[in-house]
């Protein structure tokens, strides 16, 4: 080894012994001294997980990220080494969102819709399940699938869920913009009572009930009361249906066909909204869209051609003024549907969450109603086929890979909070932490006694990696779906 490199070793050491332990400021001269150390040639041809561990220092006593770290040194994003690198997302929000429209029908209508939404910054699974519900709108009662007892008619209830800022409400609003436009279903307002849902139903029978914010539309005040038992039992399509109203007593509600879009956050989902919200069948009769990020990024978006809104608009006056009567599964699609229902059962007879039960129950009519909302607008007869069974079956599951961890999340107890908090504490800040800085972003809440157990279980749930050595005390947040 050369003198030269000795020096380096040697400065090395006593760099990393001087910043061990210590908590110091990026405004003061020795934050400059630090860069200019690690811009020396010396520094730099030095072995990647060398360097890496240097760094880990420098971040730990100034408490920088790594890239913020990048920045300084004037080389963007720092390459970690493969030791300490978090694992590779494989379910990442462009992959999933590939992934998504995979399972779409190639060249039909949600392939153009999804064309014609590609400029919008909201997540692609709104956009697709918020078009189902405009499809399931325009046909109301006009088609139905006969279950014996009842028909099951096409109207979704879908729950767009996910962080602010997730453009929830875009992706809504250009699907009711199409919805308004060929003026085919009331839309309803946004705040309603139970009278005036009833009444709006008694003279429309069928419609849209929209909630850009959830926890205003079902919110806890007073006149609001009654109204959840309501939607309840008006989503399952009655034929009639007896009602009480202050002004007007009781009202005969007939042939009503009514779908319904909410906007949460899950946060706001539990808090600002009453408890038989989760109970009666409420959250069962409805399709919970859950989405943590989008891959898309539009800084001024671009409208959508002319001609394809065009087309869309089309393809649902043909819905509505074409197709009535009763859909029936071709051999092909029963026999799909008898050894799905089967394997169905099988597998949800245990489910992650208590409200996932009654969901399951409920699962095999969102398929059909999935199914005959997909077949109606590719297909325009009244034959169910195997495709488009198959189609709305791997659309719920991929969308139900999202719900467990989110109900898990929203009715977590006091310690699951506290596992949330670092978590979050950790993600803010990764995708590698050292222990101090961690330490000082959460000793506000908890001790260092408390902090150690939750890292443990964020370590069995493997979601962080701890790194601990002579050299450094990280941990790495690893990428996880949905975690």
């Amino acid at each position: 080894m050369s003198s030269n490199s000795d020096a380096t070793r040697e400065a090395l050491q006593t760099f990393k012994t001087l910043l061990q332990n210590k908590e110091l400021s990026i405004d003061s001269e020795i934050f400059k001294e630090v860069v200019k150390f690690l811009r020396r040639p010396g520094i730099q041809s030095l072995h990647s997980q060398e360097k890496a561990e240097l760094q880990g220092y420098v971040c730990t006593a100034f408490s920088l990220s790594w890239n913020q770290l990048g920045e300084y040194l004037g080389s963007g994003r720092i390459s970690l080494p493969e030791s300490l690198a978090p694992a590779s997302d494989p379910n990442s929000a462009l992959r999933l969102e590939q992934e998504l429209r995979s399972l779409l029908p190639t060249g039909g209508f949600l392939d153009q819709y999804a064309e014609y939404t590609l400029t919008s910054e909201a997540p692609l699974a709104y956009h697709i399940f918020c078009a189902l519900v405009v499809i399931g709108c325009v046909s109301g009662r006009q088609v139905w699938f006969n279950m014996g007892h009842y028909r099951l008619y096409p109207p979704l209830g879908v729950f767009l869920l996910g962080p602010s800022g997730l453009r929830k409400t875009s992706a809504s609003n250009i699907a009711l913009k199409l919805l308004q436009k060929i003026n085919l279903a009331k839309v309803y307002p946004e705040k309603f009572t139970p009278e005036a849902v009833t009444l709006n139903i008694a003279q429309d029978g069928c419609g849209l009930l929209y909630g850009p914010e959830m926890s205003a539309t079902l919110g806890k005040q007073k006149y609001l009361e009654g109204l959840i038992p309501l939607l309840t039992r008006v989503q399952d399509c009655p034929d009639e249906m007896l009602t009480d109203t202050i002004s007007r007593g009781k009202v005969l509600l007939k042939d009503v066909a009514i779908s319904l879009l909410m906007c949460s956050t899950p946060d706001w989902f539990v808090s600002n909204t009453p408890a038989d919200t989760f109970g009666g069948g409420f959250i069962a009769r409805n399709i919970m869209v859950m989405q943590n990020d989008s891959p898309r990024e539009e800084d001024v978006p671009t409208p959508p051609p002319e001609s394809l809104r065009n087309e869309l608009l089309l393809r649902l006056l043909q819905i509505n003024k074409n197709l009535r009567g009763e859909l029936r599964f071709t051999p092909d699609a029963r026999e799909l549907h008898r050894q799905w229902y089967h394997s169905h059962r099988e597998k949800t007879k245990h489910p992650e969450h208590p409200l996932l039960a009654t969901y399951y129950q409920r699962k095999p009519d969102h398929v059909k109603r999935i199914a005959m909302c997909i077949h109606m607008v590719e297909r325009y007869n009244l034959l169910l086929d195997r495709d488009s069974l198959s189609y709305a079956i791997g659309l719920l599951d991929w969308t139900e890979r999202f719900i467990p961890p989110m109900l898990t999340s929203m009715f977590r107890n006091q310690m699951g909070e506290a596992h949330e908090f670092v978590l979050s504490a950790l993600r803010s800040y990764g995708p590698v932490v050292p222990h101090a800085v961690l330490l000082r972003k959460v000793q506000h809440r908890m001790g260092a006694g408390t902090l150690r157990s939750i890292v443990n279980s964020l370590k069995e749930s493997e979601l962080v990696q701890e790194v601990r050595n002579n050299l450094q005390h990280v941990y790495i947040v690893l990428s996880k779906n949905n975690k």
